[in-house]
């Protein structure tokens, strides 16, 4: 809770009075300006108002140097797939997961307001590129860094392959997909290689907006194999969020080998010229994974059914 102090006032007389400015003084983050008043020069001796109100101007700057404003360091929108439990998803219009309480928690070490909005992945990554605000679980492509200024590290995001029981095959890399139908997100993008060997004709894609969709298509052999993440808590993140998927979970077999290990990141557009604040986060985000916060929101959604 910020603690007010008194208001600074200057005087230029008896009973002339200029109140120049309120100070709130934060116990984390030092001073910002809380109320900036205008001088009324009517009320300045003629003779004093040319030399004291440059000296108290000058004043007031540096009193602003001094103190400087952290009141609400900053407010962003945060954009985000809708449904990708556990990493993020919505429940009954609320934001939830791994993600939104990692920057929720950083947005309390930032002083910061992170208005987190999950969307289907590329609308959300439309608004990210337009600088309409940040986007949270960005993978990097050589692509994307030319958009994208881009944090550290934020998640490590297992994509597992998944195919019906009796057509498990063996994969050891892109290639093994040879001739297949595969199953993702919307918009989704897993790095230059699998651009590649897509636009080689290795394999070709099926796009959907929810993961339920992708099991579903995967049963009916409409796919031949779907990847979902992030690893096994997605897979299951899945199954428990559909009555028929549950019943037919001994349909479903996840190959052992991950197609990848993703890293994820937040992202914001070059243009909005945020470097400065990627470094805060950054250093907010080292703190969160060296005392443990990061580490016990995972430990909590690996024990929850989604």
């Amino acid at each position: 809770m910020a603690k007010r102090s008194s208001s600074i006032e200057m005087c230029y007389g008896v009973n002339q009075v200029l109140a120049l400015s309120e100070v709130t003084q934060s116990s984390r983050y030092g001073y910002s300006i809380k109320r900036q008043v205008a001088p009324d020069m009517k009320h300045l001796p003629l003779n004093t108002a040319p030399t004291n109100f440059s000296f108290h101007l000058l004043f007031l700057l540096g009193t602003l140097l001094v103190f400087p404003a952290h009141a609400q360091s900053c407010e962003m929108i945060i954009y985000g797939n809708h449904a990708k439990a556990p990493k993020y998803w919505l429940e009954d219009g609320q934001a939830k997961g791994i993600l939104v309480d990692v920057m929720n928690h950083l947005g309390e070490e930032m002083n910061c307001q992170f208005d987190v909005s999950l969307l289907p992945w590329k609308r959300s990554y439309l608004n990210a590129t337009k600088g309409l605000g940040g986007i949270i679980g960005l993978s990097m492509s050589d692509e994307r860094r030319k958009i994208f200024d881009y944090s550290d590290i934020m998640y490590i995001d297992e994509l597992r392959l998944v195919v019906k029981k009796g057509n498990a095959f063996s994969f050891n890399g892109l290639t093994d997909l040879q001739g297949k139908l595969v199953g993702l997100g919307r918009g989704s993008h897993y790095g230059s290689k699998f651009d590649e060997a897509l636009k080689a004709g290795v394999f070709k894609i099926s796009e959907d907006d929810s993961p339920i969709d992708r099991f579903e298509k995967l049963l009916a052999d409409r796919i031949d194999v779907l990847i979902v993440g992030p690893g096994k808590l997605g897979f299951d993140a899945v199954i428990n969020s559909s009555q028929n998927l549950s019943q037919n979970l001994n349909q479903f077999v996840i190959l052992p080998t991950p197609l990848k290990r993703d890293p994820n990141y937040l992202g914001l557009a070059q243009s909005l010229n945020k470097r400065d604040f990627l470094t805060k986060f950054n250093i907010a985000l080292h703190e969160a994974k060296l005392d443990g916060t990061i580490k016990k929101i995972l430990e909590k959604y690996a024990t929850l059914d989604h």
